[in-house]
């Protein structure tokens, strides 16, 4: 079996890359940085053609828009995650591919509130949440025509090792910025009261629940909300890293809250999955450590 993976040096793509090839699985690697397979940008179409999945049998999507691109030009990514993705879909299946997967987001589901599982409605409300839903809705079209098998998944918050430091942009992300903020300045200052809860889930997690479906049989479309172990509100998260920070560092680390303690949900948060248990690889420490001691040594 040879995997298309698309996003191959993206955060998530990194760490499914590596459990394919530890697993034996052939991997071609495709995206727009240099060394990958195969060369191809979603967004103008460049070196889009069925010769990029020919001979593969499963497609993995991990190039989704980000918050970033979406603040960037909403309009770009709005088009890169139609069009680019019902062109990249078209090319796949006319290559022979038989298995679609994509990573999606858990703002799907709308505000992060209440009890939420797989069962749970689809409330779209962000520009980033309605781009990713639309990438839902397009891979379930060409299942529906083509008759295969399909995973999505929508993960809460990921953490993971990454590539170099400095290809990275996602800094607003809490399980990277906050460990970069207290390196850098001894502190962080939250823009909320920090009580909104989160499940936070390891890259090779979800990797890992690729392999595991990769390993069944037909399920049509099937959706999983990839659980990590570590489930905790934002501030906790922030207190943990300034803890970490000051072991680390030898120096005093600090949460400030917002000053009017910002605005907490109305309900209690809990991340919930009929076919995932929560589990931990690499754990949330052991990511914040390590994001930690690089960002020191590449400063």
């Amino acid at each position: 079996m040879t995997v298309a993976l698309l996003g191959a040096r993206g955060l998530i793509g990194r760490a499914i890359e590596q459990g394919l090839e530890q697993a034996g699985r052939q991997v071609r690697s495709i995206g727009r940085q240099a060394g990958l397979t195969h060369r191809l940008d979603i967004a103008t179409g460049e070196g889009l053609s069925t010769a990029a999945f020919a001979g593969c049998s499963v497609l993995i999507h991990a190039a989704g828009v980000t918050d970033e691109e979406m603040r960037r030009d909403r309009r770009a990514a709005f088009e890169r995650a139609a069009v680019g993705t019902e062109a990249v879909l078209q090319a796949a299946l006319a290559a022979g591919i038989r298995k679609l997967a994509y990573i999606s987001s858990a703002h799907v589901y709308g505000p992060l509130a209440g009890e939420i599982d797989e069962d749970s409605p689809v409330n779209p409300l962000s520009d980033y949440a309605l781009a990713h839903y639309l990438v839902e809705q397009l891979f379930r079209r060409h299942v529906g025509q083509a008759g295969i098998d399909c995973l999505i998944l929508r993960p809460c918050a990921v953490y993971g090792p990454l590539g170099l430091l400095s290809d990275f942009h996602r800094w607003d992300l809490v399980p990277f910025g906050f460990p970069a903020a207290i390196i850098r300045d001894g502190r962080i200052e939250m823009k909320s009261s920090g009580e909104q809860r989160r499940n936070f889930v390891g890259s090779d997690v979800i990797a890992q629940t690729i392999m595991d479906w990769l390993g069944q049989g037909s399920q049509a479309v099937q959706v999983v909300n990839p659980l990590g172990a570590a489930d905790m509100s934002v501030l906790d998260l922030a207190e943990r890293c300034a803890e970490i920070g000051q072991s680390i560092t030898g120096r005093a680390c600090h949460v400030v809250r917002a000053p009017d303690g910002g605005v907490a949900p109305t309900l209690p948060f809990i991340y919930r999955s009929r076919f995932a248990t929560p589990r931990a690889i690499l754990t949330l420490d052991q990511h914040l450590r390590d994001l930690m001691g690089r960002l020191i040594n590449e400063e």
